[in-house]
């Protein structure tokens, strides 16, 4: 018989009739909350009037899922991230979607404390984004003045490119703690493969080619999180 949860507890099937189901009785359900499966849909067969050998077979989207902590859940937010990211490298409104992907990614990095009880991973993400964000910043808008005052000009845009340099590599020495730490709790190195080719952009940013490794650095995390099964915890 096939149906839909209707409730917890309750499914409606397509003869019309409503069968009551107990938890136990959901063969796939992966550790899954059940109220987060309201909606989905269902293979069962029926014993005595009630819903037995139950099978999940298509979920309904819900936003809930962004506030589980499984491994589906932990992907998607990334997912959000890296589409931001990319987005991010846009003219004008790229600052925006870079915000985007910060947040976006602190929701993913959130679950992964709770599911490995690092006490690190969040905190050193967070210093080495709000750093290079703030560097590259930084950088570009003391080029402008620099650019027109001349190479023999006023020393406005020195100073800040020495702050902004400060900044990257604090961010720098912070994210290599990151990507390896991300490396080891998931075992695949593209993570910090990854943060190399970064950092060759921010480095290479102002050349334009910079885009390109950064491009790049998004695709190898996406291969990265995509292969993701699990998560090893302390």
């Amino acid at each position: 018989m096939q149906g839909k949860i209707l409730d917890v507890g309750i499914i409606s099937a397509k003869d019309g009739v409503r069968y009551r189901f107990d938890v136990e009785d959901v063969k796939n359900l992966n550790n899954k909350p059940i109220d987060s499966l309201v909606g989905a849909e269902v293979d069962f067969e029926i014993v005595d009037g009630l819903a037995k050998e139950i099978y999940i077979t298509k979920t309904q989207f819900s936003l809930d899922i962004l506030k589980q902590d499984d491994i589906k859940s932990i992907k998607l937010k990334v997912y959000i991230s890296i589409a931001a990211g990319i987005l991010s490298s846009v003219p004008t409104i790229g600052f925006m979607f870079s915000i985007v992907s910060i947040v976006a990614m602190v929701f993913a990095l959130i679950s992964i404390k709770k599911v490995t009880g690092s006490n690190t991973i969040l905190k050193n993400y967070i210093l080495m984004s709000v750093c290079l964000l703030a560097s590259y910043m930084i950088v570009i808008f003391a080029i402008i003045p620099a650019i027109a005052f001349g190479v023999n000009g006023s020393s406005i845009g020195f100073i800040p490119i020495a702050i902004g340099l400060v900044l990257f590599v604090y961010g720098f020495i912070v994210g290599i703690k990151y990507y390896k730490e991300l490396t080891k709790l998931s075992g695949d190195p593209f993570f910090i493969y990854s943060f190399w080719l970064l950092v060759a952009g921010y480095l290479t940013l102002v050349f334009g080619v910079g885009y390109l490794f950064i491009l790049a650095s998004f695709v190898l995390q996406l291969i990265a999180w995509v292969r993701l099964k699990e998560l090893k915890s302390y």
